[in-house]
């Protein structure tokens, strides 16, 4: 009596064909994987090399800094129509020192400033300004404005 039969239960017919065996489906994994890689590899190539222009800069700071600089000239050309403002612009770039627009030396820099003195405000603008310069130039503008009392926003 170890096995009773359940009436409940069909017995399997032995004349049926076999279930056919479910066949693993390595083909469309490997497609799927495939398809993946090539999708994250173009969306590197697009990320880095920017083919069509979509986009205003690269990832991750690769990309050129042509709108911002296009948009401070623009700016600069509105002002210099509008009365002029108490507030002159100190721009490095890479080893340049711009004065309200005008290329000038350290030496020239520091004259300028005191001719002026306290008349207005000073802005250092240094977005890809070589270090050496950036530290002049801040060393140049912290002592003129320990010994005249200038207003500088250094933009840090």
């Amino acid at each position: 009596m170890k096995h009773e039969k359940h009436p409940n239960h069909e017995q399997p017919d032995f004349n049926e064909p076999k279930r056919k065996e479910k066949k693993k489906r390595k083909k469309r994994g490997k497609g799927i994987f495939i398809f993946l890689l090539l999708l994250i590899i173009a969306a590197l190539v697009f990320m880095f090399f920017n083919p069509f222009g979509w986009g205003g800069g690269g990832a991750f700071g690769l990309g050129s800094q042509n709108d911002s600089s296009s948009s401070s000239d623009s700016s600069a050309a509105a002002d210099s129509s509008e009365p002029e403002t108490d507030k002159v612009i100190i721009k490095i770039e890479d080893e340049d020192i711009y004065f309200d627009g005008e290329l000038c030396t350290e030496a020239e820099l520091k004259e300028k400033i005191i001719a002026l003195g306290t008349e207005k405000s000073y802005e250092l603008e240094h977005p890809r300004a070589i270090k050496s310069v950036y530290d002049s130039v801040k060393s140049v503008l912290a002592e003129l404005e320990d010994s005249l009392g200038i207003t500088v926003n250094y933009n840090e």
